[in-house]
């Protein structure tokens, strides 16, 4: 069953959006250029990752032929159902943006172990010893 293709309208629009979409990520560029300190490494590391993030997504989903309505498909859809019970858009806020993350959290706690329990036992005594030397020299550990 194929989809419905976007009206024309809506499909002049979309790359608009997908601009838009872009030009808050030179926006939050622009700020992370003026964090100093330790941790300004950081901060343009993180704006560089946000805009080469939504600029592959731009590209994937412009010039991908069979990706390129999804988007706007997908809106109208949730529209349509939307307008017809109002249930529609509060079970897509909550799926979106509390059950997903939440998968996701839980799935972190439930696979994959801390580091501090994937150190092996001659590991440990290592450690053990370790820390006690600096804490003899007066350093600490952070």
């Amino acid at each position: 069953m194929g989809r419905p293709a976007a009206s024309s309208a809506r499909r002049q629009v979309f790359p608009f959006t997908m601009g838009a979409n872009i030009g808050t990520c030179i926006t939050a560029l622009l700020a992370a250029t003026a964090v100093s300190g330790g941790n300004e490494v950081f901060a343009l590391q993180i704006a560089l990752v946000h805009l080469l993030y939504n600029v592959f997504g731009v590209v994937l989903f412009l010039y991908t032929p069979w990706l390129k309505d999804t988007p706007v498909w997908s809106a109208e859809w949730l529209g349509n159902k939307t307008e017809a019970n109002r249930l529609w858009a509060i079970g897509y806020i909550v799926g979106v943006f509390f059950v997903l993350p939440g998968l996701v959290l839980w799935s972190q706690q439930a696979f994959f172990t801390p580091d501090d329990q994937i150190v092996s036992a001659a590991q440990s005594e290592q450690a053990i010893s370790a820390e006690q030397a600096v804490q003899g020299s007066g350093m600490a550990i952070e």
